[in-house]
């Protein structure tokens, strides 16, 4: 189900920082130090941190297109292999929806915004 969703400039001139997974299930991706990732921790328990603060083996939750789970309640998960500051600067944009769960679909992962994503 579609959500309407408004997008905006949200930075100037920020600094960007490359996430890199293990596997092929994702492309790198780029974003700024203080963007706020939804990380599952154990079951059922999730906690946000932002990107400048993850390590390798932080566990990003992943929405495959044809089911958002493998299991009966274990959230399909990808692994962060790296995370590094770039020497690219670019204005940045943030997307708010309006629904229940403000959260979206990157690439098959799970994200929203920093203070809107429920845990």
């Amino acid at each position: 189900e579609l959500a309407h969703a408004i997008c905006f400039v949200s930075g100037r001139g920020k600094q960007l920082y490359k996430i890199s997974f293990e596997g092929n299930y994702m492309q790198d991706i780029y974003c700024t130090a203080e963007h706020k990732w939804p990380i599952w921790l154990k079951a059922d328990h999730y906690t946000k941190i932002e990107t400048k603060n993850l390590t390798p083996g932080c566990k990003f939750l992943r929405m495959p297109i044809e089911h958002s789970y493998i299991g009966p309640s274990l959230p399909s998960l990808i692994t962060v292999k790296s995370i590094e500051a770039t020497d690219i600067y670019e204005d940045v944009y943030d997307i708010t929806v309006q629904d229940d769960t403000h959260t979206f679909q990157l690439e098959h992962c799970i994200t929203g915004n920093c203070s809107e994503i429920p845990m």
